[in-house]
This record gives structure tokens, C-alpha cells and sequence, in this order.
């Protein structure tokens, strides 16, 4: 039987690890605002405070290591991004061109990192479609070409320029190729998961959301079961099932879509279902809190509290 120590003991760990969690969300949420306010110095010192309460992630690593490349300091960049590597960072291809980590490369240490990194790449390729994979980064590529450019060319000649409708053209054009291409592949492999193409696990699901509705639809079941199967991340499964909701006229689930007020020409969020319980469900699949994702678009919201009963 517990002692009324062994309770308490019990008790107060697991206050501790919970307050010592949110504290590293909020370090981590400062990170990332002094990254996008390039005051990169304040921001890896900030994660090195949300790391110190809070196992970091392989993303929150390799996302240290460009704070600590951009601020001139290449030993702590190459420190975090080794740290980064062994926790499971996988996009090689991303990290040799990657102009943050500029400072890093040339180095003894960088070669020694990529190489280690390229040896567990060829490891697990073995057992991988690996044609396949590079098809699909290619795919990635076409899906995000010109919608890299979407923000610089709303802000510089207005969200409804000729301009923008142009940009727009090129991208629906290349939607349509991918989605087509997607399609021959989820008939033929079905979900080109994790197992069966590693990195690139997210593409078929990238394109999918970008598809017209009737396709989206119709591809929903097989995308979530394969994110049942940990073949995609539920994470992104998630803005799938919201962008259906949204197209369909009902309410998003998880907060996952953003639109601009016509009147005011601000971001804002789409109508989202029981709003007060938006965090938890966002939490359940492993969402940051709805305020942080607000901040990535450029507005401030806090979610309604649950009514008391």
C-alpha cells in the first residue's frame, strides 16, 4: 500500500513535469518569435531554456542550431544540430541548403554530421521505395513553388491583383498534374506511408489537401488510416479534415484554417466547433496551442473559456 509520502511525492512530480512543460512551450514560443523578429541570439538561448525544462525534439534541435548558426556562434549551431541528427532529423537534402546553417558548413564537424546523417539515410532506404521517394520530393516541390511567393506578392500588390490571380494560374496548373500523379500512386501502393518512403510520408497527403473537394473526399478514409497506422502524422491529418469541414459549409475541428476578413482584410480564424475545447483536441494529436499557431499568421487570439456548470 502507498504511504501518504509516496502519494504526495507522486503527486508533486507530476505537477512539476506538467508546470515544467508549459514553461517549455513558452520558451519555445519565445524561440520562435525572436527567430521571426531576427534577434537570433535571444532565440537560441531561449531554447536552451525550454531544453533544459523539456526533452527536446529533433525539429526543436535542428531549429536551435540556425538560431546559434545565425547569430555567429557555428560551435553551439554544430553542437545542437549533431544533437538534432541523433534525436532523429532526417531532411539531409533541406539541411545542405538551408541558408541559415551557411555559418556551419566547410567545417570538419559538418562533414562528419552529414555523413552520419547520409549513412542512416542509406540504411534506411534498404528497405524503402526509394524511386518512389524521389518522385514524391519532386512532387513536394512543384506543390510548393509558387506558393512560397503568396505572401510577398499579396502584401506588394494586394490579395486580389492580377498578379496575384496570375501566381495563382501557375500553381492550380501544377495541383492539377500532382493530384492526378497522386492519385496513380495511392491506386497502385496505396498511402505511400512512413514504412515506404520515409521523409517524404507527408507529400501525397500535401497534395491531397490542395485538391478539389470531390478528391479530398474520396481519399480521407485511406489518409486516416494510414495516420492510425502512424504512416502520416494525425498533425497534419487534422487541416485535412477541417478544409473538408470548411468547403462542406460546417465547423472546423481543429482550428487548423485561416481566412482573411473581407472588411478589414485580416486573418482570422474560420468558425471552429465547441471553441473552448479547441486546445484540448489540439493537444490530443499533438497541435501547439491555437494563441501560438495565431502568432504564425500574423494575429493575436485567445479561445473562449468552457462554461461553468
Amino acid at each position: 500500500m502507498k504511504t501518504m509520502k509516496t502519494i504526495l511525492s507522486i503527486f508533486f512530480i507530476s505537477l512539476l513535469t506538467t508546470m515544467n512543460a508549459q514553461s517549455a512551450k513558452a520558451w519555445l514560443t519565445l524561440a520562435d518569435e525572436n527567430y521571426q523578429n531576427k534577434a537570433y541570439k535571444a532565440s537560441a538561448e531561449a531554447f536552451e531554456k525550454a531544453f533544459a525544462l523539456q526533452t527536446p525534439t529533433a525539429s526543436a534541435l535542428y531549429n536551435a542550431a540556425c538560431s546559434w548558426a545565425l547569430a555567429g556562434e557555428p560551435t553551439k549551431g554544430l553542437d545542437q544540430l549533431e544533437k538534432s541528427v541523433a534525436a532523429g532529423w532526417m531532411n539531409l537534402a533541406w539541411m545542405k541548403k538551408d541558408s541559415d546553417l551557411e555559418s556551419l558548413r566547410g567545417t570538419d564537424r559538418w562533414e562528419a554530421i552529414t555523413e552520419n546523417l547520409a549513412s542512416k539515410l542509406k540504411k534506411l532506404e534498404e528497405t524503402q521505395n526509394v524511386p518512389l521517394k524521389r518522385e514524391l520530393e519532386t512532387i513536394a516541390e512543384k506543390d510548393q513553388r509558387h506558393r512560397r511567393q503568396n505572401r510577398a506578392i499579396g502584401e506588394t500588390f494586394g490579395w486580389d491583383s492580377k498578379e496575384m490571380t496570375e501566381l495563382w494560374e501557375k500553381q492550380n496548373r501544377l495541383d492539377s498534374i500532382n493530384t492526378l500523379r497522386i492519385i496513380e500512386i495511392i491506386e497502385e501502393f496505396g498511402y505511400p506511408g512512413k514504412t515506404m518512403v520515409g521523409n517524404q510520408a507527408g507529400t501525397a497527403f500535401l497534395v491531397i489537401q490542395h485538391a478539389d473537394l470531390a478528391v479530398q473526399e474520396k481519399y480521407l478514409p485511406i489518409l486516416r488510416a494510414a495516420a492510425d497506422k502512424n504512416e502520416l502524422r494525425w498533425s497534419s491529418l487534422a487541416l485535412l479534415i477541417d478544409r473538408i469541414n470548411i468547403r462542406n459549409g460546417k465547423k472546423q475541428i481543429y482550428g487548423s484554417q485561416v481566412s482573411r476578413d473581407p472588411k478589414t482584410g485580416k486573418s482570422r480564424f474560420s468558425p471552429i466547433e465547441e471553441e473552448a475545447k479547441v486546445n484540448e483536441r489540439r493537444a490530443a494529436i499533438g497541435l501547439e496551442p491555437i494563441e501560438d499557431y495565431a502568432k504564425r499568421f500574423g494575429f493575436d487570439y485567445e479561445p473562449p473559456k468552457p462554461k461553468e456548470k
